[in-house]
């Protein structure tokens, strides 16, 4: 019988061996580097004032998460702030789990 086949595969990319340099661009670090250590929030604005953001984000080519983040960290700069207490911060926040 032969072993013909009906499509054409690619070579299977070979693994990077130790001490390899990754393409990665001063860019691509830049550009990512505030969400490395991240939080997921979840809040509500006005209908008007995301409209307005995403008709700013499209224009720029600016994401929702960086216009929110540059415009909190903007808003932020100015204010002299001092961290909460930890008994503050350990307490738990959300839902209770259902038993």
């Amino acid at each position: 019988m032969s072993t013909k086949t009906k499509f054409a595969f690619d070579p299977l990319p070979t693994v990077k061996q130790a001490g390899e340099a990754t393409k990665t661009t001063f860019a691509t670090i830049e550009k990512y580097a505030p969400y490395q250590v991240s939080t997921k929030v979840t809040f509500s604005i006005e209908h008007d004032l995301k409209e307005k953001m995403n008709d700013f984000g499209y224009w720029t080519g600016q994401t929702q998460q960086d216009i929110i983040l540059k415009a909190l960290d903007a808003f932020l700069a100015d204010k002299d702030t001092k961290p909460r207490p930890q008994l503050v911060k350990d307490r738990k926040v959300g839902r209770k789990k259902k038993v």
